[in-house]
């Protein structure tokens, strides 16, 4: 009998991490279609060991110009990209120099933040 609730319970717990997964999914599938209306989308992410993670999207102007920004806290199944408006106008080179650089020696989630957004630019150089 026991054996049994365990499978039953296994089966449900299963089930609900792929309706996470699927929820998650479809919420990335909105946030890219939102953000490429903008303009080309770059994105990054940062994942430590321990600690908990970062992942930024930007739609970029031909100007470099970030016209839209969302980053989530944490990787989880149920972490939400947010707008993050404090970089929204600024150009790539001056999100270099006054978020990354200022960020880059901090620790927690300052860090993750500042080695995604660099993740992300680093992918617009190389397209």
């Amino acid at each position: 009998m026991e054996m049994k609730i365990g499978t039953i319970l296994l089966i449900v717990v299963i089930i609900l991490e792929g309706l996470a997964i699927y929820l998650q999914v479809q919420h990335m599938k909105k946030v890219g279609a939102e953000l490429r209306e903008q303009g080309r989308v770059i994105a990054g992410k940062h994942k430590p060991t321990f600690a908990r993670g970062c992942s930024v999207a930007l739609a970029v102007n031909k100007r470099k110009v970030v016209k839209k920004a969302k980053i989530t806290k944490g990787m989880g199944a149920f972490s939400r990209f947010k707008d993050y408006p404090e970089i929204e106008g600024m150009s790539l080179d001056e999100i270099r120099k006054k978020v990354i650089a200022v960020s880059i020696d901090k620790k927690g989630f300052v860090k993750s933040r500042a080695i995604a957004l660099d993740n992300a630019l680093n992918s617009y150089n190389e397209k």
